[in-house]
Parts: structure tokens; C-alpha cells; sequence
């Protein structure tokens, strides 16, 4: 904006020392500076392409002005796209593709079976837990704790967003390349579709004891006790609840935020995953971390 002004007392100072306030195109001149402000108002990528318009019309190039009316600021200015993402070089005409690419990904490849970034990041994490959460009977110093916990546990995204940023300035390709891969390891919903369908042979085979197993690997709670049709429910609820946090809301965070948003989403899910358990070591622990997955979730 202090660009915007600089100009616009120029071009006043050009007109006033070639006295044309008294002449026939002061109303010529006027149209123009109304035509900046609008720009100024309603366009701000447009601005410096509107000015630079002003400035070839009514200038001879030495300073002087010329009796030459801008014939197009006055109607309507440059525009652009306007950019309602939180991440760089936001194209909306990409976005589908983007998502296409990912989801195909995670259909021909699925989850990958080592060196999961998920995984890793769940290290992380439990390493974090083991050295901060030392406190269980007073519910402040454990929800401090906890919040503390989880600032760390999510801090490497401040170096995953500087380096996209650096991609994205020296290397558009490899930065469009990686929000499609980030993406993909975002995406669950090929390896939840098969740990459900895991369950289901099993029960079609009357394998109970195997559809307990199958179903221990989707549920935290006891699986060793439940009926056939208590597993199958179980199993359909899982895949319900993990739909939004592996597929849906992943899609709907990168939408808005690219593949660091989306990377965010997971991590705070996987924090609620391993700390938001109300039981004596997590119950104020954990707190920050299931409130924030909470909200999280319930946006999208």
C-alpha cells in the first residue's frame, strides 16, 4: 500500500507542474486516479499493472505529461485469481488432478509395508510420552505437560513447510510432485479397506477366533470376548470412524492447507490415537491432544 501511494502523489505532483488543473484534460486525469483507487480497492495483484498503464499514458517518458487520456482505467483494471489456500502456488484448476494422483497412488500401491513416515512419526512421539508425561495426579501440570508434548510432537512441521516453501520457489515441479507423495502417505483408505476385508473372510470362514485377531489390529478395546455379530459391528464402526480421519478429512485439510495441512491432520489423529485415552496415564496427558484432534475432525 505505501507503493500505492508513492504513485498515486506522483502522478498528482506531475499534474500539478504542468498546470493542468485549469485545462480540458483535468477530467481525463481525475478518471485515472479514480481508476488507480479502484484498483487499489478491489484488485491488488492488478495494482502495479494499472499504474504502470497510468504512468505509459500520461507520460512522455521525460517526466512531462502529454494531453492523453487513459481510456481503460477508468472501466476496469487487471484481475487475477483470487487465492483462498493456505499453501504457495495454489491452482485451483489443479487441485482435482492433485487428488487423483494421490488417491491413485494409494489404490496401485497401498500402504507401504516399510519405512512408513506414520510410523515413524508414532516413534516420535511415543519417545516424547516416555520423557514428558511424569505427572498423573494433578490435572494442571499434566494438561501443561501435555500441551508441551504436543507443540514438540508437531514442530517438524515448521521444517517440512520451510522446505515445500523452498520447492516451491527453485523447483516448482518437485514441489507439485511432493504435495501428490505427501498426500499419498496421508491416505489410509487402501490399507483400511483391507484390514476390513481381513475380518470379513475370516467371519465368512467361521473363523472367529481369526476375525477377533484381524479385528484387534483396527480397535484398541478387548476383541477376545465378542460374538461374530459383535465383531462384524465393530469392524463397520472402525471403518466409518477411520474414513474420516484416513480419507475424508485428509482430503479436506489438504484442499484447504496442501500437503503440509494435511500432514498436521494425521499427526494430530496419530497423537490422538497413542494419548487420548481416559485412563490414569493419559486422562490430562492426552487432554490437548484429543481436544485438538476433536476439532480437527469436526470441520470437515
Amino acid at each position: 500500500h505505501g507503493a500505492v501511494q508513492r504513485h498515486i502523489l506522483r502522478l498528482k505532483r506531475y499534474a500539478a507542474v504542468a498546470g493542468v488543473a485549469q485545462n480540458p484534460p483535468q477530467r481525463a486525469h481525475q478518471r485515472a486516479f479514480a481508476g488507480v483507487r479502484r484498483c487499489a480497492l478491489h484488485h491488488q495483484s492488478g495494482l502495479w499493472h494499472g499504474l504502470q498503464q497510468v504512468g505509459n499514458s500520461i507520460s512522455g517518458g521525460n517526466g512531462h505529461l502529454v494531453h492523453s487520456a487513459p481510456e481503460k482505467i477508468s472501466g476496469h483494471c487487471m484481475t487475477s485469481t483470487p487465492d483462498f489456500s493456505l499453501f504457495p502456488g495454489y491452482v485451483p484448476e489443479l487441485l482435482p488432478l492433485l487428488l487423483l494422483a494421490a488417491l491413485l497412488l494409494d489404490h496401485l500401491l497401498g500402504e507401504p509395508a516399510r519405512f512408513h513416515p506414520l510410523v515413524g512419526f508414532g516413534n516420535w512421539v511415543a519417545w516424547l510420552e516416555r520423557r514428558l508425561n511424569r505427572t498423573t495426579e494433578r490435572p494442571l501440570a499434566g494438561r501443561i505437560l501435555g500441551v508441551l508434548a504436543l507443540l514438540l510432537a508437531l514442530s517438524p512441521l515448521l521444517l517440512i513447510g520451510a522446505l515445500l516453501l523452498w520447492l516451491y520457489q527453485q523447483a516448482p515441479v518437485l514441489f507439485w510432485l511432493a504435495q501428490i507423495v505427501i498426500l499419498y502417505f496421508c491416505i489410509g483408505w487402501q490399507s483400511l479397506q483391507q484390514h476390513v476385508q481381513a475380518v470379513a473372510q475370516a467371519l465368512q470362514a467361521d473363523d472367529l477366533p481369526l476375525a477377533r485377531e484381524k479385528l484387534s489390529w483396527m480397535v484398541s478395546r478387548d476383541t477376545a470376548q465378542l460374538s461374530d455379530a459383535e465383531v462384524a459391528q465393530a469392524s463397520l464402526e472402525s471403518l466409518l470412524e477411520n474414513s474420516l480421519d484416513a480419507l475424508f478429512a485428509t482430503l479436506f485439510w489438504f484442499c484447504l492447507g496442501g500437503a503440509l495441512a494435511a500432514v498436521m491432520h494425521r499427526w494430530v489423529n496419530t497423537l490422538d490415537a497413542m494419548w487420548g485415552y481416559k485412563n490414569g496415564r493419559f486422562r490430562y496427558f492426552g487432554w490437548a491432544a484429543a481436544r485438538l484432534d476433536d476439532a480437527l475432525a469436526y470441520i470437515p
